[in-house]
């Protein structure tokens, strides 16, 4: 077994996973990310939600954009209630 873990730095990544349940603990809740954009830009929104996964699975952030607006809602009165 000693042999598998060779060269493996356990002590770093207990330190990292440390870090990362004291920060979740510090939090009541996520950071609201809001995902502001010009719609002709929006093709490049999908590309950008994949890298912020990791930090939404961790608890640490919640983003939403103005495409979860329903139809018909007020879309300022929305996004001021949000934010």
């Amino acid at each position: 077994m000693q042999e598998l873990l060779k060269g493996l730095d356990l002590e770093g990544i207990r330190r990292r996973e440390d870090k990362r349940e004291a920060l979740a603990e510090m939090r009541e809740e996520p950071i609201r990310v809001f995902i502001s954009y010009a719609h002709k830009d929006e093709r490049f929104r999908p590309a950008l939600e994949p890298h912020l996964k990791l930090t939404q699975r961790q608890g640490l952030i919640a983003t939403w954009h103005d495409r979860l607006i329903k139809p018909g809602a007020e879309w300022k009165d929305v996004i001021d209630a949000r934010f």
